[in-house]
């Protein structure tokens, strides 16, 4: 999954390019395209989730895990053989308390820098 702020589109786009080519699975933008239109964002990944992600990543990782559709995801919109497909919007998450804070640590994390995929600067 990519976390695409607006200032950092043209870098989510080169990830997305550079796993296309070198990894097989699914490129996902999640951030971005709740302030700007979703079919938007499908021009250069494969799904997006829109409006608010905390449960509706979880559920489409949990249709990953046991083979199910992923292409009805709510809160998530998908490019499906070239056919945009936007699915409804969950209700507004409530209970803030319950998540977990974000994680901004590089550890676990991968950078595109000058072509290499790597997970910190420092290795």
């Amino acid at each position: 999954m990519v976390a695409v702020y607006s200032s950092y589109a043209f870098r989510a786009v080169q990830i997305s390019e550079y796993v296309h080519k070198k990894y097989a699975g699914l490129t996902l933008f999640g951030v971005d395209p709740t302030v700007c239109l979703p079919e938007i964002c499908l021009k250069h990944a494969d799904a997006v989730c829109f409006s608010e992600g905390d449960q509706a990543v979880i559920e489409l990782v949990n249709r990953i895990e046991t083979g199910s559709s992923v292409q009805s995801t709510p809160n998530m919109a998908f490019n499906l053989d070239g056919k945009q497909v936007v699915n409804d919007v969950l209700p507004m998450f409530t209970d803030l308390d319950s998540l977990p804070y974000y994680d901004y640590d590089f550890r676990d994390h991968y950078l595109l820098d000058r072509g290499l995929l790597e997970m910190t600067r420092n290795s």
